[in-house]
């Protein structure tokens, strides 16, 4: 785990060494009309075809009846002893510029007491949003991706056996409306919000078209006024402002992956005065070492401070404890974000 770290601190050098060539298309880093945007779609449905580990509660029976019922098929709740039906909930996302016979994954997640999904076909079933609009028809048969298996009393699972996916389960049945340009304004909209970057993306399309041709409206706003030789083809002036090349901002972010332990921290943090003790660790920044004690100098990037602690032989739990204890001290000027 030791390894997995400093492979990560080394790619942080790497950073620091060419950021100032670094660039990335605007496109990478923002996306082009505010309606260009996924949604989110949902639907409740029954999966057959399970070989008895399917749901044995009265919400299922009554939803397999209503389904039969729909059929002409008249039955009822005494007549229905069936365990290879399962009742679903079915969610996916809906992308911007779907079109009407496109297909797409769905995701099926049990929410009775059927033990396993292994198997079964999702009966057709409507998918809605928010404004109760059917968008798309899901229907197939599942992949589990797991399993869930037992003899003589000992048994195994791997994965979610009561979560399964359709690729390409939906067939898109309605559009969503998406408008990218309006009044001749289009409005780009970035990915990580940040007041300089709504600059910098300004005065790029600028130096490219023109003074007053871009507002930044707040941090994650930039609106384009699409230049008249354009607008009757405003798709064209979008694929140009799509490769417009850009320096992006590199934020003082820290990420931990507690369960494996593993550390990336970007090349702006910087730490602040701090003593740090865990264990037998000890280190400090403009302070008074005493022997066996690591002194660096306020200012040290982190980078620094994570190789001191590996030099004294610090694990990956360690190192994530005292970077969670610098942050609570306010030593560290930067994100901390525990995934």
């Amino acid at each position: 785990m030791k390894k997995i770290i400093l492979i990560l601190i080394s790619l942080v050098l790497t950073v620091n060494v060419f950021s100032a060539q670094f660039s990335v298309k605007l496109k990478d880093i923002a996306r082009f009309g505010k309606d260009n945007r996924d949604n989110q779609i949902i639907g409740y449905g029954l999966v057959g075809g399970l070989e008895g580990t399917g749901d044995k509660n009265q919400l299922s029976i009554n939803s397999a009846i209503n389904f039969l019922n729909n059929f002409g098929i008249v039955t009822n709740s005494t007549d229905f002893t069936s365990k290879n039906i399962a009742a679903v909930v079915i969610t996916a996302t809906l992308p911007a510029f779907a079109r009407s016979g496109d297909k797409i994954d769905v995701t099926v997640s049990s929410i009775g007491d059927a033990k396993d999904l292994q198997g079964g076909v999702l009966f057709q079933t409507p998918l809605v949003g928010p404004d109760k609009k059917v968008y798309a028809l899901a229907a197939g048969p599942i992949s589990i991706g797991g399993f869930n298996a037992g003899l003589g009393g000992g048994g195994s699972q791997k994965n979610h056996v009561t979560v399964a996916r359709i690729p390409n389960g939906a067939t898109v049945e309605q559009e969503v409306k998406t408008e990218f340009i309006v009044d001749d304004k289009l409005e780009i909209v970035l990915k990580d919000k940040d007041f300089n970057m709504a600059e910098k993306v300004k005065k790029v399309i600028e130096e490219k078209y023109g003074r007053n041709r871009a507002i930044a409206k707040d941090a994650g706003l930039v609106e384009v006024d699409v230049p008249f030789s354009f607008r009757e083809d405003p798709i064209s002036f979008i694929a140009k402002l799509e490769n417009l090349e850009i320096v992006p901002e590199s934020k003082a972010k820290i990420v931990i992956n507690e369960k494996t332990g593993s550390v990336v921290i970007s090349e702006s943090v910087r730490i602040s005065p701090v003593a740090i003790s865990h264990g037998e660790l000890s280190i400090t920044v403009n302070g008074q070492g005493d022997q066996g004690v690591v002194e660096l100098e306020n200012g040290n990037t982190l980078k620094e401070i994570v190789d001191s602690l590996n030099a004294m032989g610090a694990g990956p739990r360690d190192l994530i404890a005292i970077l969670q204890l610098m942050k609570e001290a306010g030593a560290i000027h930067a994100d901390l974000q525990i995934i």
